[in-house]
């Protein structure tokens, strides 16, 4: 009988070892799982979080665009003005692709310019001297033909430009 007790006893510790082996394999998996789970969490929160920053980075890159554009605008109508003032005249013509190119230039502010339309009014531009378009013609009487850069303009009217111009506009 202590015979059968002792393999009940023997049995019953195996079982009990097997049990815990169970045991410490499934908390091990459920460990795993739980890690698992925080390594997706942590990757979905850091994706959302680059997209919104990406989304917030190229939302103040075109609020500066527009910013810088906006004060290159107010720029250019203060310079256009200037030209205007200092007696500066553009001559040309509406199918001109230089005129285009010049007008272009100024952006909005070409409405300030003093332009005169030589479809409209030839003989303001026939006594003018005008030969091709655009010519730039200044107060001193001097004139120049052809497309001119922003800061050639400032230079022979002595209008400066308000902001560092480069590229396309200058």
């Amino acid at each position: 009988m202590k015979a059968k007790v002792l393999i009940s006893v023997v049995l019953f510790g195996l079982a009990l070892t097997g049990c815990q082996g169970v045991k410490k394999e499934a908390q091990d998996k459920v460990n795993q799982q739980i890690a698992d789970s925080q390594e997706k969490a942590v990757a979905l929160a850091e994706e959302k979080v680059n997209k919104e920053l990406e989304k917030a980075a190229k939302e103040a890159t075109e609020k500066a665009k527009e910013a810088k554009d906006k004060a290159v605008g107010v720029g250019l109508e203060k310079f256009a003005k200037c030209l205007k003032e200092k007696g500066a005249k553009m001559y040309g013509a509406d199918w001109c692709g230089h005129c285009k190119k010049q007008k272009k230039m100024f952006g909005d502010a070409v409405k300030e310019i003093d332009y005169i339309n030589c479809e409209e009014k030839s003989s303001e531009c026939q006594q003018a001297g005008i030969k091709g378009y655009p010519t730039w013609v200044f107060a001193d009487g001097s004139s120049q033909a052809g497309v001119n850069s922003l800061s050639d303009l400032a230079k022979r009217t002595g209008c400066g430009l308000p902001v560092e111009m480069t590229g396309p506009r200058n």
